[in-house]
């Protein structure tokens, strides 16, 4: 594998990251870009090409989080052909460390796409989120009894093999392609609970002699472009300062306890809350919509910050209820200075609405909690954070970075 930061000779991004929701792009987008890649997101398949030229690294969504696996092993097979003719070096599928999705069925479609001799490094473990595999199975704090990962690549008709945590630390690439020779495997998944484990499944992956796919959370990610960037060749474009006025919305769209707990930690700081039903997305309540979209614009009119929530109790909040909210929050996106969202579903719906067709990543606020700057019909700061993801007070702090950059903005306008 080449540097992926590229360089002059290089036009074409070195490493791109193919994820099945929005947040999740971000996410590993943004652990390239704290690395000093020039970096951006994008779930419109016909800017691909063009961005390809101007960025070292890119994410896309490839929205199939909420689809069939038929769907989702047809659009990443389109996705990575595309990447492949295109000449990027490095691909990297961003798999969900809570384990959702598509995962194996995804995996395969990616390594049938991208090399006939391709061979899947699998490390889920993301350490900074409380994410790690140990066994072959993956732990959370939504994962107390752990869940078997060679399964899921298994019955997607990938032969899998193990590598366990003592050879992590202690192996060489030889001992992954003993592993791989050993089980006919087409896939490895790894042991992982560090950062340093992590570093070590990179390290060995990148001396294997073959092909890879990178099959990870934004923990290994974070690993592939810590041990591949040459940063001083980094091409480093100057980013346009904000050129914005308006309060901060923040959208949350997760039901996580996790998501639950940082939106009471935000309404106690005292920005407005208007909590929204899920209900309220069902034809015959109009009314109650119209209701809402005054409550929130009387804050954001005043100037005031506000926080905009569903409530769906205990259960996921469905993909329609997400577009239903992008839609009632319309009329916000002209009117609003910045915006931090919770959620994949909820990210692409408001984004959608807004007509914002991608992000360049500026850095992080914390592991898996990008800030970027929004391309399309507005050019607003956003900070994107998967559900379950952050701090308690990580929404505070986003908030906290917005306004830094809102006057910024307006000092040097």
């Amino acid at each position: 594998m080449r540097d992926i930061a590229g360089n002059a000779r290089d036009p074409i991004a070195a490493v791109a990251v193919v994820a099945d929701d929005l947040t999740g792009a971000a996410d590993a987008a943004g652990a390239f870009a704290a690395a000093g890649l020039t970096t951006a997101v994008t779930w419109s398949a016909e800017r691909i090409p063009d961005l390809l030229g101007t960025v070292d690294a890119i994410a896309i969504d490839a929205g199939t989080r909420a689809r069939d696996a038929v769907h989702a092993a047809v659009r990443m097979r389109a996705l990575v052909g595309l990447l492949r003719a295109s000449g990027v070096e490095t691909v990297y599928k961003k798999s969900d460390s809570l384990v959702r999705g598509h995962i194996g069925v995804e995996a395969a479609a990616v390594l049938d796409s991208w090399h006939r001799e391709a061979i899947g490094i699998v490390a889920l473990a993301f350490p900074d989120a409380g994410r790690t595999t140990v066994e072959g199975r993956q732990y959370a704090k939504e994962l107390v009894d752990g869940v078997a990962i060679a399964p899921l690549f298994e019955q997607a008709g990938l032969k899998t093999a193990a590598i366990n945590l003592d050879t992590v630390r202690h192996g060489r690439a030889s001992d992954y392609v003993s592993a791989l020779r050993a089980s006919h495997a087409r896939v490895v998944v790894c042991d992982a609970t560090s950062r340093t484990d992590l570093a070590a499944i990179v390290q060995a992956g990148t001396a294997l002699g073959v092909p890879v796919v990178w099959v990870g959370s934004g923990g290994l990610a974070r690993a592939l472009a810590s041990a591949s960037v040459d940063c001083r060749r980094v091409r480093r474009p100057t980013l346009p300062a904000v050129p914005r006025r308006g309060p901060v919305m923040i959208v949350c769209g997760s039901a996580s306890d996790v998501a639950r707990e940082q939106v009471a930690r935000v309404v106690a700081s005292g920005v407005a809350g208007v909590e929204i039903p899920a209900s309220i997305v069902r034809p015959d309540r109009s009314r109650e919509r119209h209701v809402m979209v005054d409550a929130i614009l009387q804050h954001v009119d005043a100037g005031r910050d506000v926080i905009i929530f569903t409530s769906a109790p205990n259960e996921p909040i469905d993909p329609g209820v997400s577009r239903a909210l992008g839609a009632l929050l319309t009329p916000l996106g002209e009117r609003v200075g910045g915006l931090v969202v919770t959620g994949g579903d909820t990210a692409s719906a408001v984004l959608g609405a807004w007509g914002i067709t991608g992000l360049r990543i500026v850095g992080e606020i914390e592991p898996g909690v990008s800030i970027a700057i929004a391309s399309g019909a507005l050019g607003i700061a956003v900070v994107t954070k998967p559900g379950a993801f952050g701090s308690a007070g990580v929404l505070i702090e986003a908030r906290g970075r917005l306004h830094a950059r809102l006057r910024e903005a307006a000092r040097t306008s």
